[in-house]
């Protein structure tokens, strides 16, 4: 915290009373132009003489400085206000306040938790203080409340709830972020130029979004981004935030505008944010580009002298000149790296003028990317001399090369000055010339009779192959490469090297035609041949390695791809600048089972590491950034963080459509697509995705020609649509035909298996077949017996089992089940915490014990409040309320509760059978739903 602010001499302390009077009116002074502010005191009148010293002193705080929030904390609350602030263990709503986390002149925040139990969650309080929950403060939490709302993306902070405290106060409970502000976590760990960047692109995506959800954030600076320990930026504080009107002119002041008062940062303010003009995008570019500057050169673009008014703070911003960092870094190798593209990326952001900045704050990320990946960058004059210098830089080797051929053609004198320039010695350049030449021909002949005994080879399976039934008929490319494989090692022993590359490629292959069993029965053999013949670190021996994965990930054989990963990661790790797509891969399939073994922070970790890498090495539209965007959203998924994951792959769609979409049905393409329809699925828009998955499925059938593990995937997640959108026996009759392909496809007892035997149950019990339900779940619970599996996989079991109870009529089962459930531990689910409470509730009524159904059944409404928790579920719970109000002759509560379960499945795109069958139970038009 800054040191207090001054108080005024021979004053006396202001009583709690009088602060609260001298913040009700500054609240007002906040609003008002500060040009206004002399005549607004001086109309004050006498009765409040002794408030208008410390008025002025707090509004010339304002004008003055960055922290002036935090520094009228300092002195602005008396031992007699600060009793009218919580303490630790107070309770706020239901959030139970732990310790101050930040404070301000109007707020403080706290880290606080569930009082109530049901969630574990910690959150970030923002709660005003007693002075400050009236008025137009309390108006500005309340656009706060709306803005976050509507903003879910990783890299912002996200509103879990808000409410009102028991003294009237709004509050605020936001994600907490365990983290740094941006400038001491690069300071700390004493980041380079590239990693500052790379943060900054970060929060620039994030600031991106919400301009593209008509949100501008209007006080980006250092303390409003925090940096957690992965390395991962989050955008805080929406406080000041403004919406923008679409329609509106852009040359006034908007009404948000106006009512966000003047609560700005003026050393991160832009320009016309500091007059006061109309507020749009490029001001959040200035700002962003103050902390770069800071983040780069450790200091800001101007020298502004302390005790401004806004006025002439205004005219300093205009009147300065704008340092570049490369002259204000202290450190030459830093200010050396600076010189150039930077100092001209940075000095259009600060341009100024906000037309002369960039047009969006996407064009400013985009710039500094190219910046890193060596491109010429916009904000640099396109001069032939500059883009060729960069052009050399990215392809130092093809210089030299080219070098050499205009030594060949040219001759003479010409020739040393060449050389010396390429390479720096002409005799070098000789002896360079004439042993690449050398190598050429050699690798040559070796290419081409390698390529004249793998002709040979490919010739005799075609003639030699026979289907795989052994009876005759046609033969199938799978045939071909089974045939392959028996023979390559015998036929090929003379040519390991030989052997190597085709058994490295028939592995592959059968992975790529869906016979990932067949693979996976190959690829050992793949890999020895690999490391005899090629070495251990071969390109194509990790290739085969990770194929071996890529395998026994897709039929459950975790333990082979833990015995060989860590040998694979390492090994890609070490080669990742040559190979940067296989050290990504080697990294999706560590994250892939992390996360079947329940283990979310380290799949994490794993997951955004590829995502970057690709991103960076390999460009967004290459089909390993897509793929590894889909793994990071299905990993979302799978740990209940439904917005992230929809955040994570809606970027990917776009770019798969546009580089793909021509090439329909393509791999990559569909991978994309199957993820962002699950997503949507868990988002509440199960009919959407049940139109995607539709065409996804054909798409899938035409490009693998048969019913493959993929044709398998894409079925699964169809029936997950259709299961949440209230369609449940069309979704068990599929489920039906996908265990159908797995066994067929000779899996034996998997973890894929066991969950489609749990989804079945799941989806008769929603269809009232009890004694089907059981059934599955029973098999479930036998295949499941002794394997070792996640958390989230044992608890999805359960819930499928409570549900098959209550459908069967085992009723004391049920309550055993449901109590075991929510016993389970902190990591249930919203959605399986309301269904257990839910069955319990239904359970209770049906039993007449109408007492303990309603307690049931008001944990299982504060569990459906959850914004994570299934439309489908949330429905159901409504409904069961609306029936104990029909068993309590409540006709107005089993209406309103009744209209409510209308409202869930209407907005959760809930539409199917299930839907229409608990509505009719819950509007008395059919019998009471248990």
């Amino acid at each position: 915290m800054n040191a207090p602010i001054p108080v005024p001499a021979a004053l006396a302390l202001p009583s709690a009373e009088a602060w609260r009077e001298i913040f009700a009116l500054l609240d007002t002074a906040l609003e008002l132009d500060p040009r206004e502010h002399g005549a607004w005191l001086a109309a004050l009148g006498p009765e409040r003489a002794a408030l208008t010293p410390w008025l002025e002193e707090l509004l010339r705080t304002h004008a003055d400085g960055a922290d002036f929030l935090r520094d009228t904390a300092t002195f602005a609350l008396d031992r007699d206000a600060a009793r009218t602030q919580p303490g630790r263990d107070q309770e706020i709503g239901p959030y139970r306040l732990l310790r101050e986390i930040g404070q301000g002149g109007m707020a403080t925040v706290w880290l606080a938790e569930r009082a109530d139990g049901l969630l574990t969650r910690r959150v970030a309080l923002k709660l005003p203080h007693v002075s400050w929950g009236r008025g137009s403060f309390a108006e500005r939490m309340a656009r706060e409340r709306a803005i976050l709302a509507s903003l879910t993306h990783p890299n912002i902070a996200r509103l879990y709830d808000a409410g009102l405290a028991a003294d009237g106060r709004p509050y605020l409970a936001l994600e907490f972020v365990d983290g740094q502000p941006i400038d001491g976590y690069a300071n700390a760990r004493s980041l380079s130029v590239r990693q500052r960047i790379e943060l900054i692109v970060q929060v620039a995506r994030a600031v991106a979004y919400a301009h593209g959800q008509l949100v501008v954030h209007r006080d980006l600076k250092p303390s409003n981004i925090l940096v957690d320990a992965e390395g991962q930026a989050h955008l805080l504080d929406f406080g000041v935030a403004k919406l923008i009107d679409p329609g509106a002119d852009a040359t006034e002041p908007s009404d948000a505008t106006v009512a966000g008062g003047r609560a700005l940062t003026p050393d991160y303010a832009s320009p016309e944010q500091v007059r006061g003009d109309a507020i749009g995008t490029a001001s959040d570019i200035y700002s962003l580009g103050v902390v770069l500057f800071e983040l780069l050169a450790g200091d800001r673009p101007y020298r502004r002298e302390k005790g401004l008014s806004a006025l002439a703070l205004a005219q300093a911003v205009a009147d300065a000149e704008l340092r570049r960092p490369s002259d204000v870094a202290v450190n030459p190798l830093v200010a050396r790296q600076l010189r150039g593209d930077l100092d001209a990326i940075v000095g259009r952001a600060l341009a100024a003028a906000s037309r002369d900045r960039y047009a969006t704050i996407d064009a400013f990320a985009d710039d500094l990317e190219r910046h890193l990946r060596g491109e010429p960058v916009l904000a640099r004059p396109d001069a032939f001399a500059y883009r060729a210098g960069r052009w050399i830089r990215r392809n130092k080797g093809v210089t030299a090369i080219a070098a050499v051929t205009v030594v060949a053609i040219l001759g003479g004198a010409y020739t040393q000055v060449i050389v010396e320039i390429a390479l720096g010695t002409g005799a070098a350049l000789a002896l360079w010339q004439r042993s690449r030449a050398l190598a050429e021909a050699g690798r040559a002949r070796a290419a081409l009779e390698r390529a004249e005994q793998v002709t040979a080879f490919v010739a005799s399976i075609f003639t030699q192959a026979v289907p795989r039934s052994g009876e005759g008929g046609s033969v199938t490319a799978v045939d071909l490469l089974q045939s392959a494989a028996q023979r390559v090692e015998s036929d090929l022993a003379a040519q390991p090297e030989v052997a190597a590359e085709l058994g490295a490629l028939i592995g592959a292959s059968l992975n790529e035609l869906g016979e990932v069993k067949a693979g996976l029965a190959w690829l050992p053999r793949a890999v020895t041949l690999c490391e005899r013949a090629l070495g251990a670190r071969h390109r194509l021996t990790l290739q085969a390695r990770w194929r071996l994965v890529e395998a026994a990930n897709s039929t459950g054989e975790l333990r082979v791809s833990e015995q060989v990963l860590p040998t694979l990661l390492r090994d890609a790790r070490a080669l990742q600048q040559a190979e940067p797509a296989l050290f990504v891969q080697a990294l999706r399939s560590t994250a892939f089972v992390h996360t079947k073994r329940g283990r979310e922070a380290e799949a994490m970790e794993a997951l955004h590491e590829a995502v970057e890498i690709a991103r960076l090495r390999l460009g967004e539209s290459s089909e390993v950034a897509l793929f590894t965007r889909a793994a990071l959203s299905n990993t979302y998924r799978h740990f209940g963080r439904q917005r992230e994951s929809l955040a994570a792959i809606e970027p990917a769609l776009a770019i798969a459509r546009e580089a793909f979409g021509a090439l329909r049905p393509h791999p990559a393409l569909l991978w994309v697509e199957r993820a962002y329809a699950d997503a949507l699925s868990f988002n509440h828009r199960p009919r959407d995705a049940a139109v995607m998955l539709r065409q996804l499925l054909a798409d899938q059938r035409s490009l693998d020609a048969g019913e493959t593990e993929r044709v398998r995937v894409v079925m699964t997640t169809l029936s997950h649509a259709l299961v949440l959108g209230g369609h449940a026996d069309e979704a068990e009759a599929l489920l039906a035909q996908a265990e159908a392909i797995h066994r067929g496809l000779g899996h034996g007892i998997t973890d894929e298996g066991i969950s489609l035997a749990t989804n079945r149950a799941f989806a008769c019990a929603l269809a009232g077949r009890g004694e089907a339900a059981l059934a599955h779940v029973a098999r479930a619970d036998a295949e499941a017996a002794g394997r070792s599996e996640a958390t989230v996989a044992a608890a999805s079991r359960a819930g499928a089992r409570l549900l098959a109870q209550v459908a069967g009529g085992r009723f004391e089962d049920a309550l055993a089940e449901a109590q075991r459930l929510v016993d389970g531990g902190p990591g249930l689910s919203a959605t399986l915490r309301a269904r257990a409470m839910r069955c319990r509730a239904a359970v209770l009524r049906a039993t007449g014990d109408l007492p303990a159904a309603e307690e049931a059944l008001a944990l299982a409404l504060c569990s459906a409040e959850d914004g994570q928790c299934a439309a489908l579920e949330r429905g159901l719970v409504q409904v069961e309320a609306a029936n104990l109000g029909r068993a309590r002759d409540d006709a107005d509560t089993a209406e309103r509760h009744a209209a409510a379960a209308a409202d869930a499945f209407r907005v959760g795109q809930v539409d199917g059978p299930v839907a229409t069958r608990a509505l009719a139970s819950a509007e008395a038009r059919g019998p009471l739903e248990v």
